[in-house]
Parts: C-alpha cells; structure tokens; sequence
C-alpha cells in the first residue's frame, strides 16, 4: 500500500548572472548588441511523505508542475537513475535521491538537497499487548494480541514453541497453560515476540467451623472451596481417603472421628483439586455432681443433687442410683435425696454412647431435739425478764411457747421475753416432726417500797427530817441510799433510814433507794420548796418632762412572796398624798417609791426629774419661685432648743416634692413648684417635745420651648446632623444633647453616627427648664451577594442574580462588568469571562455592593465512544461502549437519538440493535458524541456454521426430550457449552473431558419449560452460537 504524503522542499535555482557567464542576445536603439540577463524563475520540488516506509511501500518525489523549459534528472545515491527524467519519480528503495534541474533558456543546472529515503524491514522485536490476567481459573482466558509498525505478510501463534493451529490473526485467546509468541514474517525477514507465561491456578482449601474435636452425638461443620474464588461446578467429601456418599455439597457436617477431606471440580469440568486434611476427633462427657446444702439431712427434707458436664459436652441421659441401685424414674439432671444412703448419676451423651459414672454423695437423716438458750439468769427481780432462744441443728418451721405445760398465747416467735416465775418448754416443728424441749424454770423475787416523806415548803434556814416507815415488802433485812438535787445539800447520815437533811438556798429533790436481802430495789422522792425574801421596788418613767407638759413615775415591785403590798411617795423629802403605783410630776425635784409586803419585807428607791428646755421651729421666710426653681432652706437654722436630737415632718400643701440633700431631714429642698404652696415642719427632740412652723411659695410659671431641627432617619456609614431652636426664653441658654441617657454634647447643634433616642435639654436664665426627645433610625444598608452558576456555556449565557438583604424594599441595580455598568434589572446574563458586581440602593437610599465573583466560560471537550469488542454481537452477549472519562463529567445515553432511562454511567451496555450516542456534560454544558451503529442479533435454529475447519450439527431441533451436539474440529481442542434462555440467563453448563477433534454432548431437555434457548459453544479458536427450540 502507498502512502502519500507531500510536503514541499524548496529548491534554490542559483541564478544565470551569479554563477554563470552570461548568455543572450545584444540589441541596442544605435544597432550595437548588449547581453541580456538569464531571468527565469527559481524552480521548487516536491516529495510525498513519510521518507521513513515500510518494505512494499514507495515514496513519490515530484518537482513543481508548471516549470517550463526544463530539463530533469533524478539521481540515487548521486548516480543518475535512467528513467528518472520526468518532473515525478516512484522510489521503492533506500537511498540519497537529489534532482538536476537544467534551464533551456540559459543551460543553467541546479541541483536540489538530497532527500533521504529509508524503506524499513520488518520490525524485528514486536511488542505483545495482554488484556486481562495472566493467571486464571481453569474454563477463563486471556486476550492476546502482537503489536508492530510494518504489517507482516503472515502471523503465526505458538504455545510452548508448537503453532497453535489457525492462531494466524494480530488476536488470540489462551484458554490454557503455556508460553506464548507471535512469530511475524516479511517480505524478506522474520520476526517474533518475548514470550508470554499463561498460567492456570485452582486450589481446594477446608476449615472447620469451630473446633475439630467434639462430643460424642454432636457435629463440626467443615466448610470448602476454591482458594483463589475459581469457580467449582462438584464437591466430593472423603473420609479417611474414601468418599462419603452424597456429600457432594460445599459443606458436610462431620460426626465420627477421621481424617476429612474435600476433591473439587473446576468450571472447566475436567480440571480437579484436593484440599488440606482435617483431622476430627470425639469425646465422651464427664460429669460432676454438686450438691446444693449440708449432706446431714433433717427427717423430713430433702437435698438436691445436680449432675452437669464438666468438659462442656451435652448429656443426654441420667439414670441416679442410691447404694449402687437404680432409683425408679430418677432419669433427670437434679434428684431430690430424701433417705440416708449413698447417691450417684450414670450419664451418657445418647444412644449407643459411652456411659459416665459421677462420685458418690453420702447422705444422714437426722431429728435432733430442740434445746432453749437463756439469755441470762433464770432468777431476777421483779419487773426484769430473761429472753430465751432455741438451738438446733435443723431448720425449724414453726414455735410455740409453753409455761407449765400451757401454751402462751401468741408466744410463736424464734425467741420469748419470761417476766414471771414458772417453768417453760418450747415446741417446734421441722418439716414434719414435732419435737418439745427441756423445761427450764424462772424465779421471779418481789421488790421493796420506799417511802422518802411529804413533799414541804422552807426557809434558808429550816432543814428536812422524814418521819414513819420508810420501807416496806420485799425480804428484810435492807439497805438504804439517800441523795439530793442538787447534791451541795448537807445530808447528815446517808445510809440511815431517817437522816436530817439541810439548810437549803434553792427548791431541792430528796430521794431515797432501799435494797432487801436479794438485792432488789425500791425508790421514792420528795420536794423541798425554797422561799427566800426577794422584794424589790423600781420606778418606771422619764426622768424629765416637756415644758408646759408633766409626766407620770410607775412604781414597779418585784419579787413578791408575801402580798398584800403597802406604798408612799415623795417629793424631794415631803411625803404625798398618792398612795397607789403611779404618781403625775410637773416640777423638777427628787421623787422617792416605798413598798412593804405582809411578811415585813420592803424595799425603797428614787428618780430625780428635770423641765425640758423649750423647743423652737422654723420654715424659712417663704419666696417667690418659677415652675423650675426650688425653695432651698440649707441656710435657715429650722430647729433649736429641747434636746437634740430632733425628729423632722415636712408637708406641703398641695403636694409638693420634697429632696433631702445628703440624707439630712433638718435643710430640705423642695420644689418645683406649680401653684402657690403652703409649707409647713412639724418637729420633736429626742424627749419627744413638739414644735411647729409654716413658710408660703408664691408661684411665677415659665413660657418657653425648644424644638429639635433635622431628619430623622439616615443610612448605616452616614452623619446625621441636628440643631436646637429656642422661643419665649430669657438669655443665655444651656443645651445638653442625650442620646440613648448617655450626654454627648452642650452645644445647640450635635451631629450623630450611630440612632437611637435623641434627648435635648435648654435651661435659660431663670432656670427654665425644655426638654424634646426624637426617635432617631439608623437604617442598614443593604446587603447584596450574587447567585447563580459561575460558569457558562459557549454560545450561552449564565444567569447572576442580585440578592439583597437588611435594606427596604424596593431596590435599584447597576450590574458592573470590569468597571462597566452593563445592566439594571435583578437578574443579568453574564456570557463573556471576567469579575461582575452588583451594586443596589433601597427604598430608603442605603446603598451596597457585593463582592465580584469571576464568570468563566467552560472549556469545550470531545465526547466520544469506544465499544469494548466488536459492534455485532449475538444475543445474550452485549456490546459495552464507553465514553471518554473524567473528573465532574454527566452522562446520558441515547438510542436512536432518545435517552435511554437510568443510563447516566460512563459506560452502557447495549442489549438491541440501534445507533447509540452519548452526550457528555461539564460543569452543565452538553457535548455530543458522534454515533455507533450496535448489532445484536439473536441466533437462529438454522445458523450456518463458519466455512473451514469446522462441523457443527445440532438435532433433533426442534426436540422434546433431549437433543445431539456434535462438533468436529481439524486441530484438537477442548469444548465448553453453555445454555442460556432468552433473557441471558444461564439454565445449564457442561465441558468436555479433553482435547480432541471430535466432541459430542446429548443435553437433557426433561425439566426444561416448552422455550428457545441459546446454545453457546466455545473452542479454543472461537464461539459459536446456535439457537436449540424445546417443544
């Protein structure tokens, strides 16, 4: 084949007047001859491309067409090529080609730049492309395929160094273990590539699912397989080297000791692995016996036994046996022993295993008699108890307590409190025996009464003596115990039974204890009352009184013991007339209170009273005052006189405010005022002596107002500036300017950044007070950030939206593009590259603007398709296409121009016939691919076989129960078969048991529905397909 590829080579003609002598006619107007110059043009000359061919190809030279007057020579290697005389010339060998190019005007020759062509042999390493692995299971394959630069005239494919028969194409496909070349042949060269290493690797492998010894009647479930996850069409369990029958599963389930192992078939059918031994081993249970309490057991209980496993093991039976006897229906893991013996279980794990006998468990029956406990002595005092308890040794049920032989009445407790005298028993029962105790006997000895004496009242000076008997009862001789409280009381003989006991300086209790012969007691008391002469006089009242006033003295007594009471009063020394407790005084003198009881205790004492010092008050001289001027009494003494210090109630009428500078009630300020207002103070000193004053205001109102000039409301960023006006106020004027109660200037005009409450305050000259206030807004300027994708399609645009927060609808626009304003509306299409802003004003004119955000147009890309195969399949095969991949790209495919549902993935597999494309998008922009043309044909039952080295029959087709494939082969070869419906789905597999020239299969259709199925035979040169109809 040619391959012709011009490229021009400029060819440079030296011309006639540089390196020639010159030639030509002479003329002149006057006759004489003059030498023309060798004017023609420089010629070029053009050669096709490559200079590089493969052998069998050429290379055409040619030099430019519309020369004229030319002659030409081509040389080779500088030796002129005899027909090489014409403008072009065909080369088919290597060489240094150059031109000679003569002009026939002025028999000029120039000579062309030699162009070198090299026609190449054969590549002699060809490269070898694999697609897929190397390594596979036994029934898979691996594409090969040669790679050269110069098409070989033959291909031949070897395994192992032997032609693989009809491997003659650039492809082939190893089904089978070996190396592998290519040997390629020339025109005139041979070459072959490295060789390739195909291997095929299927290993078996078994683990068990727990451990590989377990007990008797149990099971291990060994799992096997492929290692390498080949796929494997037969399983055959063994057992000690023999096969079990119908373990022909992935799994079996061992129950008997041995050396386990699995042979697997693989999807070849013909290829078999064995895998690792698994050694099981069986175990008997072992059992041990518990037992839950005390082996001595009371009559009428029980004790429970339990067997368990102690390796873990499952028992199945149990069969308990006392003294070597089984025990009828003890056939459980726990038996209750009820009778002395001796007890043990024989277990097993089930029929026809071994049988385990446990130890042996002793067992007592036992009926003890209950003994009772004193919890101290029997023999006590009176109105002391003994709490007696019972010992035994088995677990008693119930009690009942017994006094001579009679049942106490609710006496059912584990233990009882005896108070009397008597003889006591208890009952008790255990599970069902009834058993009495021992008596045991209580002494209960009776106790003395003590008698101390009668309850008296003394004096400091009396003292106490008993009189009669002091005890009785109880068992003479007795002792005696005489104490007091409080203890300081003198007692002359404690231990007599009459002793004398004082004096006393307080109420005093006596006791007395007796003890008799046994050592019991009696206790008695009696209370001595102590009265002492305790009278005491007192005077109650002030010690002075208000001028023009009086006040009345209160003679207060205490500690009387002994009424009636007798009182006197006097002045200085001279006795008064009043002879109560209470006595009126109005003169400054010494007062004296005597008192005398019935008993002759008395008692005296005096109070000296003095005239308070008169007290004077004072509201100030009144005034004359505005709404806003205050009356100021800081200079005016209100008070003076009595005792200091005083007590100060102010009022105004009508109501006023009144301030206390300082917290001082004594110089108020009160004020403003609004009418004409009486004041008035009324005080007392700290006697409590009153005074009064009054003082009048008369009122003067003011007439003036200030007015706050300025907006009201401005923008975030602006100054808002504010001025005050004054009318009907006296001269000069003080300003204050608040805003939000913080003072922020005292001039009559402020400017502000921020809103809020704007306060102003003017004060003239007589204290006149305006004050004005405005609610002052600071509205937000609005906010705007833009929407929208920043990329857009060629041809298209992109749509930016203005999205405005915080300021007052409604906005204006101005969309800026590299400092342009290009558009007013909310939205804008931005279709060119570079930075847009938005800027916005609100209704209320805040102003913003957004940041810029860069808009790029996408770059354009090439949406193309590549099918994995050929285009024309039969079915159940599909065609699988691709389309160029990378990051962020969107898919849909199309079939007969429409979209295909679902189909978005960068591949698609192609089930129909139909012209498939694809359509690729970046970042939202579509691009088209170009189309493919997919055939998917289904087989039919009358397929011609491929001409050649091969002979297909199928028949009977139609068939009902089973049908013939036959297939003849030149060159041995394995066979596969696999059935599939119409759908695709595989319904049966088969493989031939080696390499040979003539296969056959008989495929069962019993089972099979009434259907067309698809029969796929593949060789290991090709597939063929055959369409198998079951009536």
């Amino acid at each position: 084949m040619k391959n012709i590829l011009r490229f021009k080579l400029l060819l440079l003609f030296i011309s006639c007047l540089s390196f020639r002598p010159f030639y030509g006619a002479f003329a002149q107007n006057d006759g004489r001859k003059v030498m023309a110059a060798c004017t023609s043009p420089v010629p070029q000359v053009l050669t096709s491309s490559p200079q590089v061919t493969c052998l069998g190809n050429s290379v055409t030279l040619q030099a430019e067409s519309n020369l004229t007057k030319f002659s030409y020579q081509w040389k080779k290697n500088g030796v002129n090529i005899t027909t090489g005389i014409t403008p072009n010339i065909t080369v088919t060998e290597s060489g240094s080609y150059t031109l000679d190019v003569k002009d026939l005007s002025c028999l000029v020759v120039t000579t062309s730049s030699p162009v070198i062509v090299n026609i190449k042999k054969l590549d002699f390493n060809p490269g070898l492309k694999v697609t897929g692995s190397t390594t596979f299971c036994p029934g898979q394959s691996v594409q090969l395929e040669v790679l050269y630069t110069c098409t070989p005239t033959s291909i031949q494919w070897k395994r192992n160094g032997v032609n693989i028969p009809s491997a003659i194409t650039a492809t082939y496909t190893a089904t089978s273990a070996g190396t592998y070349t290519a040997e390629l042949k020339g025109a005139d060269s041979t070459a072959s590539t490295n060789g390739t290493v195909v291997s095929t690797v299927f290993n078996a492998s078994i683990s068990p699912s727990g451990s590989s010894t377990i007990c008797e009647a149990d099971s291990v479930l060994l799992q096997g397989g492929a290692q390498n996850g080949c796929a494997v069409t037969a399983y055959q369990w063994q057992k000690n080297g023999t096969n079990i029958p119908n373990a022909t599963s992935n799994a079996y389930y061992a129950k008997t000791a041995g050396t386990y192992t699995l042979i697997i078939t693989a999807g070849d059918g013909v290829t078999k692995a064995t895998s690792n031994a698994a050694v099981v081993a069986l175990q008997a249970p072992t059992v041990q016996l518990n037992v839950s309490g005390n082996q001595n057991v009371c009559e009428g209980d029980s004790l429970n036994l339990q067997a368990s496993s102690a390796n873990g093991c499952t028992i199945r039976t149990y069969r308990w046996q006392k003294d070597g006897v089984d025990i009828p229906n003890a056939t459980g893991s726990n038996y209750y022993a009820k009778t002395s013996g001796n007890y043990r279980v024989i277990i097993s794990a089930g029929a026809g295993t071994t049988s385990v006998t446990s130890g042996t468990v002793s067992i007592t029956v036992i009926s003890p008699t209950p003994t009772i406990i004193a919890s101290g002595s029997t023999t006590f005092c009176d109105g002391n108890s003994v709490t007696f308890s019972v010992n035994s040794s088995c677990n008693i049920k119930s009690y009942q307590w017994l006094k001579n032989g009679v049942e106490i009445s609710g006496a059912t407790g584990s233990t009882y409190a005896a108070k009397t005298s008597g003889q006591y028993t208890v009952t008790v029962i255990y599970s069902i025996l009834k058993k009495t105790s021992a008596a045991t006997t209580v002494t209960v000895n009776s106790n003395p009464t003590a008698f101390a004496g009668d309850d008296i009242t003394l004096t400091g000076t009396q003292k106490f003596s008993s009189s009669g008997i002091t005890a009785t009862g109880g068992t003479a001789p007795y002792s005696y115990q005489w104490t007091t409280t409080p203890s300081s009381v003198t007692i002359s003989n404690p231990a007599q039974s009459n002793p004398i006991i004082g004096t006393f300086s307080q109420s005093t209790f006596i006791f007395v204890t007796v003890t008799d012969k046994n050592g019991c007691t009696g206790n008695d008391a009696a209370y001595v009352i102590y009265v002492p002469c305790t009278l005491k006089a007192s005077i109650a009242g002030n010690d002075w009184f208000c001028s023009d006033s009086s006040t009345v003295l209160t003679g207060n007594v205490s500690g009387v013991n002994a009424p009636p009471l007798a009182y006197q009063w006097k002045q200085d020394f001279t006795t008064r007339s009043e002879n109560g407790n209470t006595l009126k005084v109005n003169t400054t003198a010494v007062y004296r209170f005597y008192i005398t009881d019935s008993k002759g205790c008395a008692d005296s004492t005096n109070l000296k009273v003095t005239s308070n010092l008169p007290v004077l008050a004072s509201a100030g001289f009144g005034a004359t005052l505005t709404g806003v001027e205050k009356y100021d009494l800081s200079f005016v003494n209100t008070a003076v006189g009595g005792k200091p210090d005083y007590t100060f109630n102010w009022s105004t009428t009508p109501a006023v405010k009144i301030d206390y500078p300082n917290d001082n009630r004594a110089y108020p300020v009160i004020g403003p005022f609004s009418t004409n207002t009486k004041i008035t103070l009324k005080l007392a000193d700290s006697r409590g002596c009153p005074a009064t004053a009054t003082a009048q205001i008369t009122y003067v109102s003011c007439t003036f107002n200030a007015v706050i000039n300025g907006a009201k409301s401005f923008c975030i960023g602006d100054t808002a500036r504010f001025s005050a006006s004054v009318s009907n106020g006296q001269d000069p004027y003080t300003y204050s300017w608040e805003l939000d109660s913080k003072e922020i200037s005292k001039a009559d005009k402020v400017s502000i950044l921020n809103g809020g409450n704007l306060a102003l305050t003017v004060v003239d000259k007589r204290s006149c007070v305006s004050r004005m206030s405005a609610l002052v807004v600071q509205n937000p300027n609005p906010i705007v950030s833009i929407s929208g994708k920043l990329n857009y399609c060629e041809g298209a645009a992109t749509i930016l939206t203005a999205n405005p927060t915080n300021g007052s609808s409604p906005f204006t626009y101005n969309w800026i593009f590299e400092n342009n304003s290009v558009g007013t509306a909310v939205t804008y299409p931005a279709g060119k590259n570079g930075f847009y802003s938005v800027a916005v004003v609100d209704a209320k004119g805040c102003k913003g603007q957004s940041s810029s955000v860069a808009i790029a147009q996408t770059a354009s890309i090439t949406a193309t398709i590549t099918a994995l195969g050929s285009t024309s399949v039969y079915a159940p095969n599909v065609v699988t296409l691709t389309a160029n991949q990378d990051l962020n790209l969107e898919y849909q495919w199309q079939k007969d121009a429409k979209d295909i549902a679902g189909a978005t993935l960068a591949s698609y597999d192609a089930k129909e016939t139909g012209s498939y494309g694809v359509i690729v998008k970046k970042e939202g922009c579509p691009f088209p691919s170009k189309t493919i043309p997919v055939k998917v044909e289904i087989p039919t039952g009358n397929e011609p076989v491929p001409s050649g080295d091969f002979d297909i029959s199928v028949g009977p087709n139609p068939a009902r129960e089973s049908i013939l494939v036959k297939v003849a082969l030149a060159r041995p070869s394995t066979v596969n078969y696999r059935l599939f419906d119409l759908r695709g789905n595989p319904v049966g597999e088969w493989g031939s048991t080696g390499r040979s020239t003539d296969h056959q299969l008989s495929i069962d259709l019993n089972g099979k529905s009434s259907a067309t199925y698809i029969l796929q035979i593949q060789t290991e040169t090709g597939v063929f397909v055959r369409k198998i109809i079951r009536e």
